[in-house]
């Protein structure tokens, strides 16, 4: 049996090698696509309901108790990344507790966002310099006590 159905397929490839094909597709331009240039975006507020934005979605118990990052703590902590080429865009949690996606070079609070990783963010005050990590808060000089 395995060997009548391989004959049969050889005779089947044969058959479709000689037969002429008349099949005329139509001509289609192709245009380039680029990516889109995330360096000139403007810092966009994300629309976050009040219920998620008052829980801290990287601690474990769910709930920002008052620590840094907590809106009103003055705190900066970083959401997420968005990386194109050379540009990109950090998602990070203002001052006031709310998202902005910010793009290199952006500002949110006394933050400007200085690299963008894979999973980080680079950001200066202008007296110091941190690389986040995402879930990462960074705290205002004043709150840090003796590091």
């Amino acid at each position: 049996m395995p060997a009548a159905l391989a004959l049969l397929l050889a005779l089947a490839l044969l058959f479709q090698l000689l037969t002429p094909v008349t099949v005329d597709l139509p001509d289609m331009p192709m245009r380039a696509m680029k990516a889109p240039d995330l360096r000139t975006a403007e810092s966009l507020p994300a629309s976050i309901p009040p219920v998620l934005a008052a829980r801290d979605i990287f601690a474990p118990s769910g709930s920002s108790g008052g620590k840094a990052g907590a809106p009103g703590s003055g705190a900066v902590s970083l959401l997420g990344v968005a990386r194109s080429g050379r540009g990109g865009a950090a998602v990070l949690r203002g001052t006031d507790g709310v998202a902005v996606t910010v793009p290199l070079g952006g500002r949110v609070g006394p933050w400007r966002v200085t690299g963008i990783g894979a999973a980080s963010a680079r950001i200066d005050d202008g007296s110091r310099s941190l690389t986040l990590r995402v879930g990462d808060t960074a705290a205002p000089a004043a709150a840090e006590g003796g590091e």
